[in-house]
């Protein structure tokens, strides 16, 4: 090992990913901070072999491996009194892990997706920390304090492989949903060529960065590449099965802070959506939903998100994408319905929604919402303790005018005259 006088340093970094090795040598500042040579491992067990071998002063290790895992490596170099500084980089934030860091007394522990300032703000520590000679029971060290403000909030990350999906999520069918989306990289090959040294797991392992990090609101959600295509990543959003359509707005909104980190970094994409699943077993028809929604067939569309139906292309009276509409108005008909917001909801654009709407009810849209209002309205009416100012806001109108003479176009008669009709009537 080099004297801590020495100018060059050297560093091993340890994954399984062979992507997110070549992005940690990517975004990492090495030779300014004196680190001339870079080693690469891809397990606990091959690391601890060329620790051996190398003698780095520096150790960068994700926790989570085959063979060796970083938990047994960080007790290996424990038992064996490396003097090395270790940093670690994982996609969990498990509590074993965690524990298992603050014992070996880690210069840092960082959460994947890495920042590149956050990692190279531990490296400069690290590098510091050697040069300066410092014990590692020193300031230096990451605290659990520190460790756990951190990780507070952060969502946990992960990547192995499409089909462990369901199992890096926690998924639980008993009290979740979920859909799948798949996004293609619609420019991958000049992306990957242009900014990543031809490097596709260096791309790869970028945008899954990018799409981990970015928040669905309103349940867990994962993303990994597709590993039986190159320019496809898999995502998948689980949420409460007591949610009702209203999740689709979340869904929608999603999409499109996707699209717009991935057009912040010049990367063109479409996403395609399953349909919503409620069980283990709906997991690969799902993803082949979403696949067939991409490709552009029964799908319906909006700009570069496409939502998969089943039925559009079929000679059907109404079609899924209708039926859903109507129900939806006739459930939350009470709600501020604007064409924005139904059309958001189901993944559509306002003209689409419109025309396909009137094409198959011969009913124009909010002709339909209003008749639904009134249809309400008048059962309302029946209760005599309601006043008719209550009951417009009830079934979704603020103004009482307006309610009043959308009121008398439906019946004939504004909605006091029905009132009093209906009580002579029953008199």
């Amino acid at each position: 090992m080099n004297k801590k006088g020495d100018a060059s340093l050297k560093a091993l970094i340890i994954d399984d990913e062979a992507g997110a090795r070549e992005y940690l040598k990517f975004i990492g500042k090495w030779e300014r901070l004196g680190i001339n040579i870079v080693l690469e491992a891809e397990n606990g067990e091959d690391g601890l072999r060329k620790i051996s071998e190398e003698n780095p002063e520096l150790i960068v290790t994700d926790m989570r491996m085959p063979v060796m895992d970083g938990i047994k490596l960080l007790e290996m170099i424990e038992q064996r009194a490396l003097s090395a500084k270790i940093l670690v980089i994982s996609g969990y934030s498990d509590f074993t892990y965690t524990r298992r860091a603050i014992k070996s007394k880690v210069i840092d522990y960082l959460l994947k997706p890495v920042n590149p300032e956050e990692f190279n703000s531990s490296l400069k520590k690290a590098v510091d920390e050697i040069r300066s000679g410092l014990n590692v029971d020193g300031a230096g060290t990451v605290s659990l304090e520190n460790l756990q403000a951190d990780l507070d909030g952060r969502p946990t990350r992960g990547n192995e492989g499409l089909y462990r999906l369901m199992e890096l999520v926690e998924y639980d069918q008993e009290r979740e949903d979920f859909i799948l989306l798949v996004t293609k990289v619609l420019n991958f090959e000049d992306i990957k060529r242009d900014c990543f040294n031809k490097s596709p797991g260096l791309f790869c392992y970028f945008i899954e960065t990018k799409l981990n990090g970015i928040v669905f609101k309103s349940g867990k959600y994962l993303s990994t590449r597709d590993i039986d295509c190159v320019n496809e990543f898999v995502t998948i959003l689980t949420f409460d099965k007591s949610k009702d359509q209203r999740i689709f707005c979340d869904i929608y909104e999603y999409c499109k802070l996707m699209l717009n980190e991935m057009e912040n970094h010049s990367i063109k994409c479409n996403i395609g959506l399953s349909n919503r699943a409620s069980n283990r077993t709906d997991f690969i028809t799902a993803f082949e939903q979403a696949k067939t929604a991409l490709s552009g067939a029964n799908a319906i569309k909006d700009e570069k998100i496409l939502y998969y139906n089943d039925n559009i292309l079929e000679n059907k009276t109404y079609s899924n994408l209708v039926i859903n509409i109507m129900n939806f108005i006739l459930e939350n008909y009470y709600m501020k319905l604007s064409l924005d917001y139904i059309s958001k909801m189901f993944f559509v654009s306002r003209e689409h929604l419109c025309r396909i709407f009137k094409e198959e009810t011969g009913e124009n849209l909010f002709r339909f919402i209003n008749r639904v209002r009134m249809e309400k309205a008048r059962e309302l009416l029946e209760d005599e303790s309601l006043k008719i100012c209550n009951i417009a806001r009830m079934v979704g109108l603020e103004d009482n005018n307006y309610f009043t003479k959308v009121f008398k176009k439906h019946f004939g008669i504004p909605p006091q005259e029905y009132r009093n009709v209906k009580r002579k009537f029953k008199g």
